[in-house]
């Protein structure tokens, strides 16, 4: 690259673009990002725009930490930046609207405030995590949408009662999905938590198009590949409680459908699920199995008296 004139041709770029020391920061990360992508290696991108850089962190005053630090920042190959979401409810903070305890409006199992006439829904709402029956902040679409189902009916003079909701988290980034549900690790009851977990390789699934050859090149993408998938299963004396799964939503429906029906332990009106005996010495994959067969069984037991 420096025979060629390549370094030189893109540092008078970025000069001509450099007029203080702001800028010489979106210079210097400009610069080691294209380096990057030009030669598809990190290491090697450093090592050639280190010396370029602190020459321009010198002549335009930028601190060397942050030199360095934007040359690794944009030379990696991916950056997750978890901030969170946050509810903005200052409108309903100067309306008299009470807010609770995690910043949320605080609202009834009907979804009214108490400013009467007014209902709140949506991820601006505090509601009761089903697993916990403790206040939570999950500001995801199912209880969005259910949440505003119940306010909207109970506006229109229904009678209409939101029974809370669970954590769910479903994303896809740089080619690997992740779903979480349910409790975390730091969320089981002491005592009588168990977490089962596996980390295995699986093929690829390849998807070939209509009326294209297993011969033709381009339908044999991703065969023979291979991707890691990791499943972790919390447990609360037997009952399923919470998912993580990387690279994989397999059983996901089963997953959030037993979460749901044992969320209804918590108050002792009804089971809908036996526990998974025996699952101490289970593997991942006959926890598993264990679920889908009594999911099939549709056993039911336990039921309220509906008198």
């Amino acid at each position: 690259m420096n025979k060629e004139g390549g370094i030189n041709w893109l540092l008078n770029k970025i000069h001509s673009m450099i007029k203080g020391p702001k800028s010489a920061e979106v210079g210097i990360a400009t610069m080691v990002s294209l380096t990057d992508m030009a030669i598809a290696n990190n290491t090697v991108s450093i090592i050639l725009d280190g010396p370029i850089a602190r020459g321009i962190a010198e002549e335009y005053k930028v601190d060397p930490r942050r030199s360095a630090s934007l040359l690794d920042l944009f030379s990696c190959d991916m950056v997750l930046w978890g901030i969170g979401m946050r509810p903005d409810t200052s409108l309903a903070a100067a309306c008299g609207v009470k807010l609770g305890e995690l910043g949320g409006v605080c609202v009834d199992d009907r979804m009214r405030t108490n400013v009467p006439h007014i209902y709140a829904c949506g991820d601006c709402v505090e509601s009761v995590d089903k697993l916990t029956g403790k206040a939570a902040m999950h500001l995801f679409w199912e209880p969005s949408q259910r949440g505003g189902m119940t306010a909207g009916r109970n506006a229109a003079g229904e009678d209409c009662i939101f029974s809370g909701s669970l954590g769910i988290y479903l994303t896809h980034k740089g080619g690997i999905s992740i779903a979480a549900l349910g409790k975390t690790e730091a969320e089981l009851n002491p005592g009588c938590g168990l977490i089962l977990e596996d980390r295995r390789e699986a093929a690829e699934t390849t998807v070939r198009p209509v009326g294209r050859k297993k011969s033709d090149p381009a339908a044999a993408d991703g065969i023979g590949r291979t991707k890691t998938i990791y499943r972790r299963l919390l447990f609360e004396d037997g009952y399923l409680c919470g998912v993580q799964l990387l690279n994989t939503l397999d059983d996901i429906d089963l997953f959030f459908d037993t979460i749901q029906k044992n969320a209804l332990r918590r108050d002792g009106k009804m089971r809908l699920q036996k526990p998974v005996e025996g699952v101490e010495s289970m593997s991942v994959t006959d926890a598993v199995r264990a679920m889908r067969k009594e999911r099939r069984t549709v056993t039911v037991y336990g039921l309220p008296d509906m008198g």
